[in-house]
């Protein structure tokens, strides 16, 4: 019985890390966002006011966003 209920906190808690405050374009103003240079974001960022954290590739976007230095690819 215990080792269900902590099964459920665990999930619950995962679950809850899973979901982000970004589902769309709209919610991207103040936050940090990468994209590779030369994408179509590096030019559709800025024309929504959002000033883009560029990398060389989009691979190496990724560890950005696990460590925190941005909020979203």
């Amino acid at each position: 019985m215990f080792a269900s209920f902590t099964a459920a906190i665990a999930s619950s808690l995962a679950v809850s890390e899973l979901r982000s405050e970004i589902s769309g374009p709209s919610d991207l103003a103040g936050k940090r966002v990468a994209t590779a240079t030369h994408s179509a974001a590096e030019t559709y960022l800025p024309s929504i006011g959002i000033g883009p954290v560029l990398v060389g590739n989009i691979d190496d976007a990724y560890p950005l966003l696990l460590d925190g230095e941005v909020d979203a690819v």
